[in-house]
């Protein structure tokens, strides 16, 4: 293997010169330059990048903090799409950028984020990003002197997050259902205690009386309790109630993909066909659920991939631009758009 003492030599000049050249800074004659970097391409010699890191005030690392590694989640009705999707994204705007990833799992101890945040610090890594595994307020981490993003989770209104747009999202799914001919709607949601659950139900509600539906068109309801071992457990009752009464619902708004899953055998239980008798729609677009309903479910998308994506560019563009002020109120809202499968029928009104 090469060493910096053989380029030097094979360059004719001192290890100083060739150490310049390496780390691209400026005083360096043009033809001394090309000798020097025709001598390491010549001898393949690679920088040891310890030895660069301790010169330079930029180590090229990005922390991430993330359970997505070791476990979906704690709670996966709580996370619904698996947060990798977000590490996807982050890791391909980094990658781009010629940045270097360094991810730290939060198991065993998800509580201890500071802990977590020190270890990266010592790391010397130039911006950190944190992804929650559910859509949820936390308080700010503390954080000195490095930039540092909150993705799927939101802090203060000055501090810096990138969150799903669910009430937007769900009022897509309102609209959507509503310009296939659907005007008796029913929302069957998550736990109003999760903060999707509760933008959700918001978003349909204000959808609905936006397109004119009335308090009769129109039922909310839940389809889920959390702390139970089986969640969806209250989801056969629900049904049956929405589908007891004269008014019935023509298309249901699922809280998300996988509580419609487990709805569509109790649906076609009470005899009812989906999307001839009823149409649904969920939310996420999570590919291990939808790709095997029957119908195809047509759903929300979830867009994890691209809010990572955006989080890491933001965090990059505050690494360049460190004076430059966020035009935008924090949390930045990155919203889904409805992706159209068999599982809504248009109804000939």
């Amino acid at each position: 293997m090469s060493t910096i003492h053989d380029v030097a030599k094979l360059a004719g000049v001192s290890i100083k010169t060739v150490s310049r050249v390496v780390n691209q800074e400026p005083s360096v004659r043009d033809a001394t330059r090309e000798r020097v970097q025709n001598a390491v391409d010549k001898l393949q010699y690679k920088p040891h990048n310890g030895a660069r890191l301790m010169r330079s005030s930029k180590s090229n690392l990005i922390g991430l903090i993330t359970s997505a590694i070791s476990t979906v989640s704690r709670d996966p009705v709580k996370a619904g799409l698996s947060s990798i999707h977000i590490v996807k994204g982050v890791q391909q705007a980094c990658r781009e950028a010629g940045k270097t990833l360094l991810i730290l799992d939060t198991e065993p101890d998800e509580t201890d984020i500071q802990h977590h945040i020190d270890i990266l610090l010592s790391h010397r890594v130039e911006g950190i990003i944190y992804i929650l595994d559910h859509h949820r307020l936390i308080a700010p981490p503390v954080v000195q002197d490095t930039p540092f993003w909150l993705v799927n989770g939101y802090s203060t209104p000055s501090f810096p997050a990138v969150v799903p747009n669910d009430y937007m999202g769900q009022q897509l799914a309102v609209e959507h259902l509503v310009e296939q001919g659907h005007s008796r709607l029913a929302y069957v949601g998550l736990a109003v205690e999760l903060e999707a659950g509760r933008l959700r139900r918001e978003g349909f509600i204000n959808a609905a009386e936006s397109a004119g539906l009335t308090n009769e068109d129109v039922q909310t309801t839940y389809g889920m309790k959390l702390g139970e071992t089986t969640p969806f457990s209250v989801l056969e009752n629900v049904l049956k109630q929405l589908f007891e009464q004269q008014n019935r619902p023509t298309a249901i708004c699922f809280g998300n993909d996988q509580m419609a899953m487990n709805a569509i055998p109790i649906l076609h239980s009470l005899g009812l066909r989906i999307p001839e008798d009823v149409s649904i729609i969920g939310f996420d677009n999570d590919m291990a659920i939808v790709s095997g309903t029957r119908p195809a479910l047509t759903t929300v998308t979830l867009p994890y991939q691209r809010m990572g994506n955006i989080t890491a560019k933001k965090l990059l563009q505050q690494l360049s631009e460190p004076d430059q002020e966020q035009a935008e109120p924090y949390p930045i809202k990155v919203t889904g758009e409805v992706v159209i499968r068999q599982s809504v029928e248009k109804l000939n009104n």
